[in-house]
């Protein structure tokens, strides 16, 4: 979120929105991702908090831990990436243009009392 409202701005934030909503539908944790509809089977593959809960579900239940660092290396690379994109954004807006700067600049002077 914080890579997409660095990015984006205000619409990044609303974006970022989306995404956790959609992250709570089809990450499996509300039901199984094998009841979700055939069209959005994909999410779960593409969103980080499918492979959290996919590996606290071992750790609560005792099981072996052996998928859970599969997971952890997943969502390293999505840390990771979010930082690189976060880094990005955030070292180009330190650069202003004439573009960026809206509205215009106006001066005033103050004449008389």
């Amino acid at each position: 979120m914080r890579a997409l409202a660095a990015r984006f701005g205000a619409t990044g934030t609303f974006l970022g929105l989306v995404f956790l909503v959609i992250q709570l539908v089809g990450a499996g944790g509300i039901f199984p991702c094998q009841t979700l509809p055939a069209p959005l089977r994909a999410i779960p593959q593409v969103v980080p908090m499918s492979y959290a809960i996919d590996g606290l579900r071992p750790l609560m239940y005792g099981a072996a831990l052996g998928p859970v660092l599969g997971d952890l290396a997943v969502l390293a690379v999505f840390v990771v990436s979010a930082l690189a994109l976060s880094t990005y954004a955030a070292r180009r807006s330190r650069v202003w243009t004439p573009a960026c700067i809206k509205p215009e600049l106006a001066l005033r002077r103050r004449f008389g009392g």
